[in-house]
């Protein structure tokens, strides 16, 4: 993860969010933001296209006529399908995502393989009845117009699409009495025209230059510099290679647990968000013109082919790949809200891939796991949080001068870091 800032971030000032069924819709203050938003290139998608999330009222997937209605309607465009499975206290959060063809059939079979997964995990009994749709997610360029009317039990529809954003005019200050932060007493100052960083301490004023990835719309603390650590104390990654529904897989799983303390100071504000993200070493001759053999190396997954996870985090979504290079394969499943996390909690999220067999490079399989602060700016999802502009991301168990942990995933099957005892950079 890198100051992309969370890559399908630049496409959430675009968001055009409506709803269904009276359903509220969260809005944006367009005004807040500078002019300079609106220089950026936004030739990345053409126009027309659109992209939709259609959120439903959680009937069940299968042995149900409406969904598997609402699933045929969209079959042509889906490119992942979400159901959610109540276990216990835990709402788990399964996705499917399909980058190739969406088929029927795989999604039958994935989503046994997954109850078969989640029963030998929790030792309880899971039924299709268990199973509920909660989303399914269009392609990029699946532009529809009469869908929404044929589609049963729809709750929410988030459409994303390559609008024309107005240049703003410039108008009296917004807001100058936005309270004054307990972290390190530094917050935004929002004029139509600027967006000022004020430091109490100081009482100075810098000037933000916000941009479509980075609208500088959060808090501006930098709270782990100033002693304010906000990441989990306590990660641990747990990789593994199986047979999973006949096919040989990739596993990654990532699990972390806050102290009331770290929770305390990430989620200070009522629309803070977390990415707990691994990203695999990928620069090798696919990726890159010119490479020196000793600084080959080639990803532990794929996922540009279809790929499952599931998660009991609340508030998940799936972290967008647009924006990032092929040279580092990035996976995160995020948290829009922090709030709803809680103090001693083991959250987790488990995600099974098309794997890369080693190339006997040096650094084939070699990753590193970061943590970023982030803030939701327009409605949610991956669509809607942006990072922390005045906190950077920080990578967990490795030194300033280390990009990547010294092992690889191949050679190891869990990774610990303890915030006591480890670097954090």
């Amino acid at each position: 993860m890198r100051k992309k800032i969370i890559s399908a971030i630049m496409l959430a000032v675009l968001m055009n969010i409506f709803c269904i069924e009276g359903v509220q819709a969260e809005g944006a203050n367009k005004e807040n933001i500078d002019e300079k938003l609106y220089t950026e290139d936004n030739s990345f998608w053409e126009s027309g296209e659109v992209k939709r999330q259609y959120y439903f009222n959680g009937n069940v997937l299968r042995n149900s006529d409406s969904e598997m209605k609402n699933i045929t309607l969209l079959e042509d465009c889906i490119k992942q399908v979400v159901f959610e499975i109540p276990i216990g206290d835990e709402i788990i959060k399964v996705g499917l995502v399909f980058q190739q063809e969406f088929l029927m059939d795989a999604l039958n079979q994935r989503v046994d393989s997954i109850i078969e997964e989640l029963i030998e995990m929790y030792g309880t009994e899971i039924t299709n009845e268990n199973v509920r749709l909660y989303c399914i997610e269009t392609k990029e360029n699946s532009a529809r117009t009469n869908e929404i009317i044929d589609l049963q039990d729809l709750k929410e529809v988030i459409e994303v699409t390559p609008e024309v954003i107005k240049q703003i005019e410039p108008a009296d200050l917004l807001d100058i009495s936005k309270e004054v932060y307990g972290i390190n007493e530094q917050y935004h100052i929002n004029y139509a025209n600027m967006i000022l960083l004020h430091d109490s301490r100081t009482n100075k004023n810098t000037r933000c230059v916000p941009t479509l990835s980075s609208p500088h719309y959060g808090d501006g603390n930098n709270r782990y510099e100033s002693g304010y650590q906000w990441f989990p104390g306590k990660v641990n990654v747990v990789f593994n290679e199986g047979l999973f529904s006949g096919m040989r897989k990739h596993q990654v799983e990532l699990s972390y647990c806050y102290s009331e303390d770290e929770l305390g100071n990430l989620a200070f504000d009522d629309n803070e968000a977390l990415e707990m993200e691994i990203t695999f070493y990928n620069y090798n001759p696919n990726t890159m013109d010119e490479i020196y053999e000793a600084d080959c190396g080639y990803s532990y997954i794929d996922t540009s082919s279809d790929f499952d996870y599931f998660t009991n985090q609340p508030s998940e979504y799936l972290d967008t790949s647009f924006g990032d290079s092929d040279c580092e394969v990035n996976f995160c499943v995020g948290v829009d809200d922090a709030t709803n996390l809680e103090p001693g909690v083991n959250y987790y999220f488990r995600a099974r891939f098309d794997g890369n067999e080693r190339q006997g490079y040096p650094n084939d399989g070699r990753f590193r796991v970061t943590a970023q602060s982030g803030y939701r700016f327009i409605g949610h999802g991956e669509w809607s949080v942006f990072a922390e502009e005045h906190d950077p991301i920080r990578s967990l168990g490795i030194s300033e001068d280390m990009n990547w942990v010294p092992e690889s995933a191949y050679d190891i099957w869990q990774w610990n870091f303890n915030s006591d005892t480890d670097f954090v950079s």
